[in-house]
């Protein structure tokens, strides 16, 4: 082959790398790079890990000459640089990324994200990927000095690419967390509250992360990198950690998506997905080697992920847009399992009744095989879930009957956190009134005394009648819900749509 032809066919690989490349991540990179805030921080950040090092080998020196701590220099030192490395990443970055999501959902900085037809999923994987550049950028900074720590003896290199690669991992979790949380479009009042709690969980993962390289240095986790029980272990972080991300892209991907789309889609089916092959692989790996830790935590964290999804079904929507109605099956038999998958309040609790009864039919008919799960602590999952159900329709309720005309549909979960903090709060403040002696009896309905305190069987009757109570009064309501899932172009549906129209 010729020079000219060497270059065509560089020049045709090169084009379609461009052609494939996301333009998100081209825009958001050419915006960083061309920001002042960036450059400045990196140049902060250097020069704090300068004087930390100086800093640490200074202190180091004068330990060891002492002999108070001989041969821990290079550990401690490379725990210092680790820290500073994760909470200058883990709260700049993912703050960056978040905080610029936010402002360009806000109405007064419309942006290209609403008139690009460029897809919501490639908006999302493209800012995720720019600030995976980004912390590379901080990574690449930090690692000579924290290589540089192998030569002061305590820590070896597999241990700090190990404890690198894990922090890596975790804090691009936390850049896609706070995508999502960034794609809340909200008033300033709730930007600043969101803003807030994303920070202190931000906090909070960056403690987990330093916590964890702690304790994988002290253990030695270098020394192990050849047995099953590491490439064991980091299997299922690097698992578990592409699930939560995985979860947190579906949810900002359906925030981001037109409201007359069927958001509710991609985010049921996800968890399904997960559900199922998460449940199978812990069953297989249970009946293999008859350890059966794999399946209490799926049970008890798929239940926990159903109770927490009342929040975002009674949020939804009630009337169907015309084009979720298109994509409606017409059949009949296609219809009613489609029903599940559709964006509604309807739909979104029927769905949840749908999956953690079949959790409980699994763990019911295989309890006998599972020592871990005895019928008391079903009946402890089952009582959380008829709490949530309970609090999540009340608030339901109240929003339709009560504040349809002042709490639009998507606060409805504000709803059902105060329906929760009055149920809560209320018991203690009318036991203070009574006597001590019955005290406990009036806690029921709070959730928080069922998980601790003994009277579990009272508690469960309590939150059964409630759930049966309230599902009675919302019954009119989810019938005629079912009843209006038609598809478009049926005589019912035009009835339906000039109803709601006048």
């Amino acid at each position: 082959m010729n020079e000219q032809g060497i270059t065509d066919m560089l020049k045709k690989i090169t084009d379609a790398i461009d052609d494939h490349l996301n333009p998100i991540v081209v825009r958001e990179l050419r915006q960083a790079v061309q920001s002042r805030l960036l450059a400045g921080i990196l140049m902060l950040f250097l020069l704090i890990m300068l004087l930390a090092m100086a800093a640490a080998v200074t202190t180091g020196s004068f330990l060891s000459a002492a002999n108070q701590r001989p041969g821990g220099m290079g550990r401690d030192t490379f725990e210092a640089l680790f820290g500073i490395l994760v909470f200058a990443t883990i709260l700049f970055v993912p703050g960056y990324t978040g905080i610029r999501m936010g402002m360009e959902r806000s109405a007064e900085n419309m942006d290209l994200l609403f008139s690009t037809a460029i897809s919501p999923g490639a908006v999302i994987r493209g800012k995720l990927y720019a600030g995976m550049v980004i912390s590379l950028l901080f990574f690449s900074v930090c690692l000579p000095f924290m290589t540089f720590t192998y030569f002061l003896r305590g820590v070896d290199l597999p241990s700090v690419f190990i404890t690198l690669s894990m922090a890596f991992m975790g804090i691009t979790a936390a850049i896609q967390f706070a995508l999502c949380m960034g794609c809340n479009s909200s008033n300033r009042l709730a930007g600043m509250v969101l803003i807030l709690i994303t920070f202190g969980l931000l906090i909070s993962g960056g403690s987990a992360i330093m916590g964890t390289a702690k304790d994988m240095l002290r253990s030695g986790i270098g020394s192990r990198i050849g047995t099953g029980g590491f490439w064991m272990t980091a299997s299922l972080a690097l698992l578990l950690t592409g699930l939560f991300m995985g979860l947190f892209y579906v949810l900002a991907k359906a925030k981001i998506s037109p409201s007359s789309a069927n958001r509710a889609l991609g985010i049921r089916l996800y968890i399904c997905s997960v559900w199922l092959i998460c449940g199978g692989l812990a069953f297989a790996y249970g009946h293999h080697y008859r350890i059966y830790a794999g399946v209490e935590f799926w049970f008890f964290l798929s239940v926990s992920v159903f109770c927490f999804a009342f929040l975002y079904a009674v949020s939804e929507k009630d009337e169907l847009s015309p084009r979720v109605r298109a994509a409606i099956p017409r059949m009949k038999i296609l219809r009613i399992p489609a029903f599940f998958l559709y964006s509604g309040a309807a739909s979104g609790i029927a769905w949840i009744f749908l999956m953690t009864g079949l959790t409980f039919l699994i763990i019911f008919f295989q309890k006998d095989s599972i020592p871990g799960i005895s019928s008391k602590d079903m009946k402890i999952a089952a009582g959380f879930f008829l709490y949530s159900c309970s609090y999540a329709q009340t608030g339901l309720f109240i929003r339709r009957t009560l504040l349809a005309r002042w709490v639009p549909v998507k606060y409805t979960w504000i709803v059902v956190l105060c329906v929760l903090l009055a149920v809560c709060i209320g018991p203690f403040l009318y036991s203070a009134l009574i006597s001590s002696s019955s005290r406990p009896n009036v806690l029921l309905g709070n959730v928080f005394s069922f998980i601790n305190k003994p009277r579990k069987t009272e508690h469960f009757s309590f939150a059964l009648t409630w759930v049966l109570l309230i599902s009675g009064l919302n019954f009119p309501w989810f019938i005629g819900q079912m009843s209006e899932f038609l598809p478009s172009g049926s005589y019912k549906t035009i009835t339906v749509l000039k109803k709601n129209t006048e």
